[in-house]
């Protein structure tokens, strides 16, 4: 578990006409450890590249991210990120998918047994070996998951990473990360632009803006786990936040 912050949070980038564009403005929150967190904003409001900050692949042109009170300046390795797009390698199987990342950091303690604990975790113990040609989509997102977790990650940060996926599968798969959530401990940090997601997954719902992203408020979601979209809360919420940002705003 780990408490993250960040402190007056800014990113410059150049625009195609080669001006400077905010793509990021004073993001001011924390999110305490063991928290599940949803960032939620449409599309193009900067969610990505602020889930991109706090997991250390970009640097902030201004302010700090916190994690545990110390600056981060990089990758860590007690912080995973899941993409939307699976980034499994083509050429190793799943079993050597999922043990990739740690044989890179030379994190072999026990690697063999976290590996089939984290397979059958997922439900692939009959496609160990199978490569990810042979994979569903859903098939190949529990690889990236499991990959994702095998190192004991203290914070998961998803980017919209069921988006791809259909309706049933996105629901069976969010409710599996919230189980898993609520095992090991980690603050998730979850990114995306579908109303009913952030509702199903997150203790607090933090809200973007666009041009450029900021934090616009942050909804408290007081429903127990595993929620379900026939619950009047669960419609209320869904409500308020279709009017905030209009009826056009994805489900």
């Amino acid at each position: 578990m780990a408490k993250i912050q960040t402190l007056n949070l800014n990113y410059t980038a150049q625009n195609n006409n080669n001006v400077s564009e905010n793509i990021l403005e004073d993001v001011n929150f924390t999110i305490n450890k063991g928290e599940f967190i949803v960032l939620l904003g449409e599309s193009g409001c900067g969610k990505s590249t602020l889930l991109n900050t706090l997991s250390g692949l970009q640097k902030p042109t201004s302010g700090q991210v916190l994690i545990d009170g110390e600056n981060l300046k990089g990758p860590d390795s007690s912080i995973s990120l899941i993409f939307q797009k699976s980034t499994l390698l083509p050429w190793l199987s799943v079993k050597e998918n999922i043990a990739f990342g740690c044989k890179i950091r030379k994190d072999f303690e026990n690697l063999d047994d976290r590996v089939a604990q984290y397979i059958e975790m997922i439900g692939l113990h009959n496609h160990r070996n199978s490569y990810p040609h042979e994979l569903s989509v859903g098939m190949a997102k529990r690889v990236d998951i499991a990959r994702a977790l095998v190192g004991g990650p203290d914070i998961l940060l998803l980017d919209e990473p069921f988006a791809p996926l259909d309706l049933y599968t996105r629901r069976k798969l969010q409710d599996e990360l919230i189980y898993i959530w609520q095992e090991s401990g980690m603050t998730c940090v979850f990114v995306t632009h579908n109303i009913e997601s952030a509702i199903v997954l997150g203790q607090r719902i933090i809200i973007m803006s666009n041009n450029p992203g900021k934090i616009d408020s942050i909804l408290d979601v007081p429903l127990e786990y595993p929620r379900r979209h026939s619950h009047q809360l669960f419609d209320k919420l869904k409500r308020k936040l279709l009017k905030k940002f209009g009826m056009a705003f994805h489900l």
